[in-house]
């Protein structure tokens, strides 16, 4: 009694080629249109910036708005003091977040790690935030607010940001 071969099996025998392995897809290892140019709705919602310099053919278009704060640098709103600041507190909170999953204890699943992790992570960097979190004050709610917004969200209130931007920056500036 031989068995039918069903529709899959049919199809796949059919793609195979004279010597039974399945063709490569070259289609896709080498697509016709550069993967680095944004969509037509993309590119209508950012502000492309092309590189420059040698090799500038074989690197991507860069989005200056890809985030509130670079959109609003890119549109004049930011000084650029205000936008390095935001840069940093960026910075120092993912950071610090990142750290945050690293004290106690670890499902076995979550990163091939295994257990329970008793270390405390990186002491420094929770120490950086929570200093910056102190000379901030009032400001760091308004920075935690904003700074991560993508770039087509709204600014809770631009002139407390600016702000808590100019304290930020001022802090860097004396210390």
């Amino acid at each position: 009694m031989s068995k039918s071969k069903t529709k899959s099996q049919r199809r796949r025998a059919a793609t195979r080629t004279a010597d039974g392995h399945a063709p490569a897809n070259d289609a896709s290892a080498r697509p016709d249109k550069p993967t680095s140019r944004p969509t037509p709705e993309r590119w209508q919602r950012g502000i492309w910036r092309e590189a420059s310099g040698a090799g500038k053919e074989a690197r991507p278009l860069v989005d200056a708005a890809s985030d509130l704060i670079g959109r609003l640098y890119a549109e004049n709103k930011l000084t650029s003091s205000q936008h390095e600041a935001a840069r940093r507190f960026q910075e120092v909170r993912e950071a610090f977040m990142a750290e945050l999953g690293t004290v106690g204890y670890r499902s076995c699943l979550a990163d091939g790690s295994g257990g329970h992790d008793s270390g405390d992570g990186d002491p420094d960097v929770a120490r950086a935030y929570r200093a910056l979190s102190a000379r901030l004050g009032p400001h760091l709610r308004v920075l935690v607010d904003n700074v991560h917004k993508l770039g087509d969200e709204n600014v809770t209130d631009i002139n407390a940001l600016r702000a808590a931007l100019d304290a930020l920056a001022g802090d860097k500036n004396n210390g």
